[in-house]
């Protein structure tokens, strides 16, 4: 039996290595070009602004190996990564990489100019949608698996994970096809079916994209925070038409903030909303390991409670920017 569980791992682990190293076309419709490596947020200017020694802290899913070596019950961790690999995906061939994105990868960045904003969501959606694809592969591989099908008791609480992961995947997997559609006619025809807006606030050392939902309706939105000019930036990109009067709560959430109260607002905000999110190594040496901990734990219990997440009055009691909380 411990045997066996040895060689389920190695299974795992083998099928995690292969669809990482596989070739993958370009997420873009009718592209058969090989994906490169493409940041979310560009390297040059934003990503580096903020490393140490080429390198920061991405916040994400523990490592399959770590984690089944590990006590600590932290399915989430931060993770030393460097700036070439860090918030990105093989989502792009070079030439859409290049040519799509030139707005947002020059300097200085036109905040003023509706397609900059734009393409920063339509950016983060096209990575989603792939880092999506890639977890479906690796749920199909596990399935199709005959080792992994044995009647053997560690099997089974993943077995059904996966099926309801697949699931969700897959109804995932519907809906961005819908909303690159509907970026890609404002791309390309003169239609601004969205509105926008942009804070600056004192610079935290920390970059996150994120694609969230209102919580009645079910419009879609997008966040993209990072440094820039010396400042933290704050993108929030949406329906112009939206129908959901929470949303203008959650716009002024955001709004006219103290630092300290941004530094908290933005904590939450990380923690519950971003999937994977950096930050500079400072931040992270000034804080309490106990509490960082602690968050973290609370980060992994409610990162699927949507009732929390669209309660814009819960804090997660933790500053990441301060000793003081």
């Amino acid at each position: 039996m411990k045997n066996d569980k040895k060689v389920y791992e190695k299974i795992l682990v083998q099928i995690e290595k292969n669809v990482d190293s596989k070739n993958l076309e370009c997420v873009i419709e009718g592209c058969s070009n090989i994906a490169i490596n493409s940041h979310i947020l560009q390297k040059n200017g934003i990503l580096n602004s903020i490393s140490t020694a080429n390198h920061f802290h991405e916040y994400k899913n523990a490592d399959i190996f770590d984690f089944a070596k590990s006590n600590s019950g932290k399915e989430l961790r931060f993770r030393k990564t460097g700036v070439n690999k860090a918030h990105s995906y093989r989502t792009l061939c070079s030439e859409h990489d290049t040519n799509l994105f030139k707005s947002i990868e020059k300097h200085p960045i036109d905040f003023d100019d509706y397609n900059v904003h734009l393409l920063f969501a339509y950016r983060t959606v096209l990575s989603l949608t792939r880092k999506e694809q890639i977890v479906q592969e690796k749920i199909l591989r596990k399935i199709a698996s005959k080792r992994l099908n044995e009647p053997h008791p560690a099997l089974q609480s993943m077995r059904k994970d996966n099926d309801q992961i697949l699931k969700e995947i897959n109804k995932a997997l519907e809906e961005r096809g819908s909303e690159i559609k509907r970026l890609e006619s404002n791309l390309s025809l003169e239609r601004k079916d969205y509105a926008f807006i942009k804070l600056n606030y004192p610079l935290k050392k920390v970059y996150s994209s994120s694609r969230q939902k209102t919580p009645k309706t079910g419009e879609t939105f997008y966040v993209n925070i990072f440094p820039y000019n010396n400042a933290s930036n704050v993108l929030i990109f949406y329906p112009k038409e939206y129908k959901d009067s929470w949303f203008d709560d959650y716009l002024e959430s955001w709004t006219g903030l103290t630092e300290k109260e941004f530094e908290r607002r933005l904590t939450t905000h990380l923690f519950l909303n971003c999937e994977n999110w950096g930050i500079a190594k400072e931040h992270l040496e000034n804080v309490s390991q106990k509490e960082l901990d602690k968050t973290i734990l609370i980060s992994q219990k409610l990162r699927y409670n949507f009732n929390v997440r669209a309660d814009l009055s819960y804090s997660i009691g933790f500053n990441l920017f301060s000793k003081d909380r």
